[in-house]
């Protein structure tokens, strides 16, 4: 009996650990993932593909943003002979 109580505080202990290591490692992705977020919004808005409205002063996160409705996009490629094809 006292073998499976301490097992049990132990098996406790190691997953309290791995617990807290993958939330602090959850809670850096999260925050890099809005803060690459934010910046592809800026760039959406700075290309004119979306109008933000409004930007949180203290962050500089958008707020309130449009999205047009017609976007038009240009594709350039060049094309070989079969000849020259490495």
């Amino acid at each position: 009996m006292l073998g499976a109580l301490i097992g049990g505080i132990v098996s406790f202990v190691i997953s309290y650990v791995f617990y807290v290591a993958a939330s602090k490692d959850l809670k850096r992705e999260a925050a890099d993932l809005r803060k690459l977020t934010i910046s592809l919004i800026h760039l959406l808005n700075n290309a004119g593909v979306i109008e933000v409205k409004e930007f949180d002063p203290e962050t500089g996160a958008p707020i309130k943003w449009s999205v047009s409705s017609h976007l038009q996009l240009v594709w350039r490629t060049e094309a070989n002979s079969p000849d020259k094809l490495d």
